[in-house]
């Protein structure tokens, strides 16, 4: 290991005074400075932070001439400096090679290291922080918590940088973008939601509150099947509060409402199935035919993405949702997380869980589940979703004041004020249930202002949720544009 990382350091260090040279070492530097490589000799990472200050204030690699001065004094370092100059330098496709190397031997150590720490803590015990630790469960949640360094891949998406020398990024960006019509966005499927929002974005956290029983969990559901069967998507669905067959149950009885496939077509007399009349196996002959037609749609449709339930074991820690993401979108990539939700989520082992603390410790996985979602697969992000519980008080306001939530709403959680990108809310009451409505709105919208607040229309019975066709008044009104405006700007997102 000391040999590898001593040419590495060779081969970002300038020895003669060549340009072609130069330019060389430089991308050397970049691909190191966005792998996941540490150098775990202290000289060697006094040697490499030097060189990050220089190429920083330079844009230049440091020469050797310059280091040895500036380690003069350090005889330990300067004597190292003699050795890496005897190494050869690499470049290239040697170069990036030498880096997998020294990363698979990272992971080996660190792998070593967790595996043993793990059969400790399953026979004899550790202590990990102020916590006395011994089992076998208490040894794979502690295996699940810590294995995600070993995930990441071997280079970094870039997240740091300066402005001056770096800002020529942005033109690059801007115009791939432009070339190439690259749309990060992922819509929903309701109109005036992506037409606002243009669609969930990597690194984003939203939340969808609700109050009991008014469709949080239902709406996160039809946004979840529009983006694995119309948009293609591979989207996980994370389950804390409903069993894996049930959410079976309601996918299948959204995907039965879907008019855009089904009106019109051989089965418009079957058409939508019911969940109560699935779980409770009323469902007349044709409808059975409909739903075994079903069943062989979403197994074999070739147009369709993937749409993955989980329902975890045991009461899931943001250790385990971190571990099971990475390790599933080695897999298959993963374009969406679906929460649900938060609140059920259990704390790290080591976490004070007093009455006192709940509040401090669900901001804190607010938080968390921010960074995950920011940092994932290296920095690449991914878009989590989750929904969320509003309180009674934050109820009673709506209920005065046609149905609109304000932020105080979210319960026992200043963070997800903070840390959530896009905050949305439906609200039901007697009318809008007699109705097959649902109120939506906005209460955050990090990148634009929140939209205000719109109807969508509801079958509950088969839990699915649409936007209407609009009215002549509302067609005119100031929060809305013309249907086939809208289409027209939606499809041009796609």
């Amino acid at each position: 290991m000391v040999l590898k990382q001593r040419a590495l350091l060779k081969s970002i260090i300038s020895y003669l005074d060549d340009k072609k040279e130069l330019k060389s070492l430089l991308e050397n530097f970049e691909c190191l400075s966005k792998s996941n490589i540490y150098f775990s000799v202290d000289i060697h990472n006094k040697i490499y932070s030097h060189i990050k200050e220089h190429v920083v204030r330079y844009i230049e690699v440091a020469s050797n001439d310059l280091l040895k001065k500036h380690f003069e004094n350090d005889l330990e370092i300067s004597e190292e400096l003699e050795k890496i100059e005897k190494e050869k330098p690499l470049f290239g496709s040697n170069f990036k090679s030498l880096l997998l190397e020294v990363y698979s031997d990272q992971q080996k150590q660190e792998l070593t290291k967790l595996l043993q720490d793990v059969s400790k803590i399953s026979e004899s015990g550790l202590k990990v922080k102020k916590d006395f630790i011994k089992g076998p469960r208490e040894a794979a949640q502690f295996f699940l918590h810590n294995c995600t360094g070993i995930l990441k891949a071997e280079s970094e998406i870039k997240t740091e940088g300066t402005l001056k020398g770096d800002s020529t990024e942005i033109l690059d960006r801007y115009f791939k973008v432009k070339r190439e019509n690259i749309f990060k966005g992922i819509l929903t499927g309701l109109d005036t939601l992506d037409l606002y929002c243009r669609g969930m974005r990597p690194g984003e956290l939203w939340l969808l509150m609700a109050y009991v029983g008014e469709l949080k969990t239902t709406l996160a559901m039809n946004f979840a099947y529009i983006q694995a069967i119309e948009l293609k998507k591979n989207v996980k669905f994370l389950t804390l509060e409903m069993t894996y067959e049930q959410c079976q149950n309601i996918f299948c009885c959204i995907h039965s409402a879907n008019f855009t496939l089904w009106a019109g077509s051989t089965w418009d007399d079957a058409w939508p199935i019911t969940y109560d009349d699935v779980l409770e196996g009323t469902l007349t002959p044709r409808q059975e035919e409909f739903l075994e037609f079903l069943i062989y749609d979403l197994n074999n449709n070739p147009e369709y993405g993937f749409l993955d339930i989980y329902q975890p074991k045991e009461a899931l820690t943001i250790s385990h949702l971190m571990s099971y993401a990475e390790i599933e979108h080695k897999k298959r990539p993963i374009d969406v997380i679906y929460l649900d939700y938060i609140e059920l989520m259990k704390d790290a082992p080591g976490t004070n869980l007093s009455k006192d603390s709940y509040t401090v410790n669900l901001n804190n996985r607010i938080r968390d589940l921010k960074q995950f979602a920011l940092h994932f697969n290296g920095g690449e992000g991914i878009r989590l979703i989750s929904a969320y519980q509003a309180n009674r008080e934050g109820k009673k306001h709506a209920d005065k004041n046609d149905g609109v939530y304000r932020l105080d709403a979210l319960s026992y959680a200043n963070e997800a004020e903070r840390s959530a990108d896009v905050i949305l809310y439906s609200y039901l009451n007697e009318e809008l249930r007699g109705n097959k409505e649902v109120k939506l709105g906005c209460l955050k919208n990090r990148t634009k202002a929140p939209f205000k607040q719109f109807i969508a229309k509801t079958r509950l019975e088969c839990r699915k949720v649409y936007e209407p066709v609009l009215s002549d008044a509302e067609r005119k009104a100031d929060t809305l544009t013309k249907k086939s405006a809208k289409k027209a700007d939606i499809s041009s997102l796609i």
